[in-house]
């Protein structure tokens, strides 16, 4: 009884770990074709002065 419960989870697990390799297959494909379809972002002075100034702002290791 105890085997048979074993080789249920593991096929469960199998199974839940298969589909999530499968999505995640597919959502990086939507991603790819996102970033394919977007244009890149023009970044204004306004954003690069604002950019700079939190990368000063943060703390150093």
């Amino acid at each position: 009884m105890h085997l048979a419960l074993l080789l249920a989870l593991v096929r469960a697990f199998a199974s839940d770990r298969s589909r999530l390799a499968l999505e995640n297959l597919i959502l990086r494909q939507q991603l790819n074709v996102l970033k394919r379809s977007l244009k890149r972002a023009k970044l204004e002075d306004s954003d690069r002065a604002f950019l700079e100034g939190q990368l000063q702002r943060r703390p150093t290791p």
